[in-house]
């Protein structure tokens, strides 16, 4: 923020907005368990299971994490409470405090805000409030726009553009 026009602007975190909670497959890549994943579902491996699961494989492939945790396929004493979490905990609680924020800003006297999330937690959300999701990676710093009325949210715009990429792009290069 120290480089752009806003220095002063409040920042607010909060772990309600993280990635999803993977259990004791945190670090793994998606290509590291990509096999135990497909064979969830009875794919023969990642590729086949994403093809055939389309806009519904972020939350799939959350829900391969959160079955396999709680099976607990990796043979770990983990406690019940750090295992992976499913597509429904991860939209639930994305929803709980974007919800929150957009209320909060409203009794403050309304404005945007700009939220940053991670991409698989996103998708999972964007999946229950827009029929124009259609379950496409979001690329690193790819907007969605929400705007909330009459106490919910909805998106306005394309899903995951990257307009403010290039624009920026074309106003560093024309320094």
């Amino acid at each position: 923020m120290k480089y752009s026009a806003n220095p002063n602007t409040k920042i607010t975190t909060t772990p309600m907005l993280r990635e999803g909670g993977y259990g004791s497959f945190e670090g793994d890549s998606i290509e590291a368990d990509n096999q135990k994943i497909a064979n969830v579902y009875g794919y023969q491996d990642g590729k086949q299971f994403q093809q055939a699961t389309g806009k519904d494989y972020w939350n799939k492939l959350q829900d391969a994490y959160h079955k396999l945790d709680m099976d607990n396929s990796q043979n770990t004493k983990l406690a019940k409470s750090d295992r992976a979490e499913s597509s429904a905990q991860v939209q639930k609680r994305m929803n709980s405090e974007l919800l929150h924020i957009a209320k909060t800003t409203q009794k403050q006297g309304g404005g945007n805000v700009l939220v940053v999330s991670s991409g698989m937690s996103i998708n999972e959300y964007l999946s229950t409030i827009s029929k124009k999701y259609d379950g496409k990676p979001m690329q690193n710093a790819a907007v969605t726009k929400l705007v909330y009325k009459n106490g919910k949210l909805h998106v306005d715009g394309p899903i995951g553009t990257l307009h403010y990429v290039n624009k920026g792009k074309k106003i560093a290069a024309n320094k």
